[in-house]
Formats: structure tokens, sequence, C-alpha cells
């Protein structure tokens, strides 16, 4: 029983690696141990200690107890608000670049986004639009104090922290994406623009106009990728060498944002909880749902990629429709 334990362990701390030989230098330097020894574990020749079973579990995120009784509903989780709570913009940022860059350097990997407000990526094209987002997560999911009475400026955003934004999506764009949209997936920025326009939290009263005019750029290069097909930066022409996206369309069903990454190595599921912070499981059960969940709905939804022209720009001006409204209202607050 305990070789047969120990056996499931180790697969699952192989799974998160892309070559067997990371994984075993990484539980050399864990165990303090030497490679022969950490051999001997795999093999079960050696038993691991409680100790190292403990140190390896939690090293690794993996419910021995999920192990053992692998019909329990329980499912391990991270969440980052309680491994890395939010400091500061940079901290965040630092996270999804980690995240990002990881999914990066696994082999064949797809990336699954359902979502019911434009994907935080996506406001990295814009450096205006995720300074935006960043100041109101400050005020309200992470409660910075030092912004609670200050009006938004661009301003509140360093340098370094526009640098790794641009890092990131940079490294997003190399990935292979299927997303999954509604008509409200710009809905709760618009809200959030217009909001702080009324009680006159913007420094420059003129800002709250340029956030609507680059959402609408937003919205228009988002229509260019689902037209062509691919992802690619902002005013670089598409070609065959970028990695596809596929967009669809789907007003029926509703859902936090949510993220799937499949590769030849293993799957991951990360799920929003009081946005923008994130669960994230490996779970084969959760991911095997999230799975079966997304093909149906998928299969259910208007493909708005590619060749879809007329419901992809029945969807776009619909979108910027909204935003065309909101822009307007805010012009009469000035």
């Amino acid at each position: 029983m305990f070789a047969n334990l120990q056996t499931r362990l180790f697969e699952k701390i192989l799974a998160q690696y892309p070559r067997k030989a990371l994984a075993i230098e990484a539980l050399e330097d864990l165990l303090s141990i030497g490679k022969d020894a950490v051999y001997r574990r795999f093999r079960g020749d050696t038993f691991l200690t409680p100790d190292e079973l403990e140190l390896l579990a939690k090293t690794y995120k993996i419910s021995l107890d999920k192990l053992t009784f692998a019909n329990s509903n329980e499912v391990m989780v991270s969440f980052n608000a309680f491994e890395q709570p939010a400091q500061s913009f940079h901290e965040f940022v630092s996270n999804i670049h980690q995240q990002i860059k990881q999914l990066n350097d696994l082999p064949d990997a797809h990336f699954y986004y359902a979502s019911h407000e434009i994907p935080v990526f996506h406001y990295m094209y814009f450096p205006e639009l995720i300074c935006f987002k960043f100041f109101v997560w400050g005020v309200t999911s992470w409660g910075f104090e030092y912004l609670k009475d200050q009006d938004f400026s661009f301003d509140i955003m360093s340098h370094p922290v526009r640098e790794l934004c641009e890092k990131s999506i940079e490294l997003y764009n190399r990935v292979p994406t299927t997303e999954l949209w509604s008509l409200g997936i710009v809905d709760n920025t618009l809200n959030q623009i217009e909001y702080v326009a009324t009680v006159d939290r913007f420094k420059n009263p003129t800002d709250g106009l340029l956030l609507c005019d680059k959402l609408l750029e937003l919205v228009q290069h988002m229509k260019t990728m689902a037209e062509n097909g691919k992802k690619h930066a902002i005013g670089v022409k598409p070609h065959e060498g970028n990695v596809n996206f596929n967009l669809y369309h789907n007003e029926l069903v509703s859902t936090n944002n949510m993220m799937l990454v499949n590769s030849s190595v293993g799957r991951y599921l990360v799920a929003t909880f009081c946005n923008p912070n994130f669960f994230r499981t490996m779970d084969e059960k959760l991911c095997d749902y999230t799975q079966e969940w997304m093909e149906r709905i998928i299969s259910q939804s208007n493909s708005i990629s590619t060749h879809s022209a007329k419901s992809r720009d029945w969807f776009f001006k619909r979108l910027e429709k909204k935003i065309k409204l909101v822009r307007s209202r805010i012009e009469v607050l000035e």
C-alpha cells in the first residue's frame, strides 16, 4: 500500500516537469540527497520517510488523502492570495509573468479560456487599460491604503511594471488559445470607467474618454485576431508562423474567468476567486470535468474566427456600440 502511494506521489510530481531529468535535479536539492538515492525512492527500493512525504506533498501541492482515497470529491487547490498576497502591482504582474512563462515551457501547450469579462492578458496590449484595472483592483480586492483617497492617473503604474506587462503579453502571444466570450465581456470595465468618471476620481477628466478609446482599439484588435485566427502584437501584420487564436461566442452560458491548460505532460486549471485572485489545481477529476464542460459548451457556441465573417461583424459591432454609448455619457459629465 505504501509503495503504491509513493509511486502515485512521484507520478504526480513528474507530471509537473517537461522532462524527468529536471524532476530528479529538483528532488536532489529539495531532499538533500544524491541522484542514486532519488532513483531508489522512485523505484520503491527505499521508502520515503514521513518528513519527506510531508515535504514533497507541501512543495508540490499534492493531497496525500486524494492519492489514498481516489474516489473522494475533495479537491486540492492552491490560492495565490494565501501563498503570495499582492502587496504591489509589480508583485501581481510578476506572478502572472511567472505563470505564463511556465506555460511556455510546457510542450504542446494549449490554453482554453472561458470568461465573463476581457481576459487579463488582453488588457496588457494597452498599458492604459491594464493600469486602470490595477487601480480598480488596488482599491477594491487588494485594499491598497495609498490608493484609498487617490484619484486615478496613468502615473500610478511604474515603468518596470509596464515592461513586465509587455513581456507577459509577448509570452501569451506564443501559446495557442481557444477562448469563449459573451457580449457582456466589456460590461465590467465599462461600468468601472463610468463609475470613476461619475464620482470624479479621474485626475485628468479626459482619461475616462481615453480609456473608452483604448477599449475600442482593443476590441478592434481582437476582431483582427479573430478574423485571421492568429495571435499577434498590436500593429503587426499576422503571418503563418503565429499561433492559433480560436474565438467562440455563447450567450447562454454563465461562468467566472476559467483557464484550462493542456499539454503533453499534464494539465492544470486556474479559476478566478475574489477577482483578480485565483485558484489553481492539477486535480485530474476536476480537469477532466472542465475539459468535458469546455468541449460541450464550445460545440454549442458560434465560431467567430476565420471564415465566420457575418457572426464576427455582428458580435464586434455590438461591443463597439456599448463602448461608444458609455463614452457619450462620460462626455456629458465633463
